[in-house]
């Protein structure tokens, strides 16, 4: 979970959504802010590295 929170964090989501089984993660991303579309890219990519990097 924490690796999430920091991806969320350095996006700057409002949130992490976690499935009550916690396999499945999602950042809740502020889709008011102007630079959103940036902001999902980064969160996206940073998903997709190991945990921990």
């Amino acid at each position: 979970m924490d690796p999430m929170v920091r991806i969320c964090e350095e996006a700057g989501g409002l949130g992490v959504a976690v499935a009550h089984s916690g396999t499945t993660h999602a950042v809740l991303p502020d889709t008011t802010a102007p630079d959103c579309s940036t902001r999902l890219v980064t969160a996206a990519q940073r998903s997709q590295e190991p945990a921990g990097m």
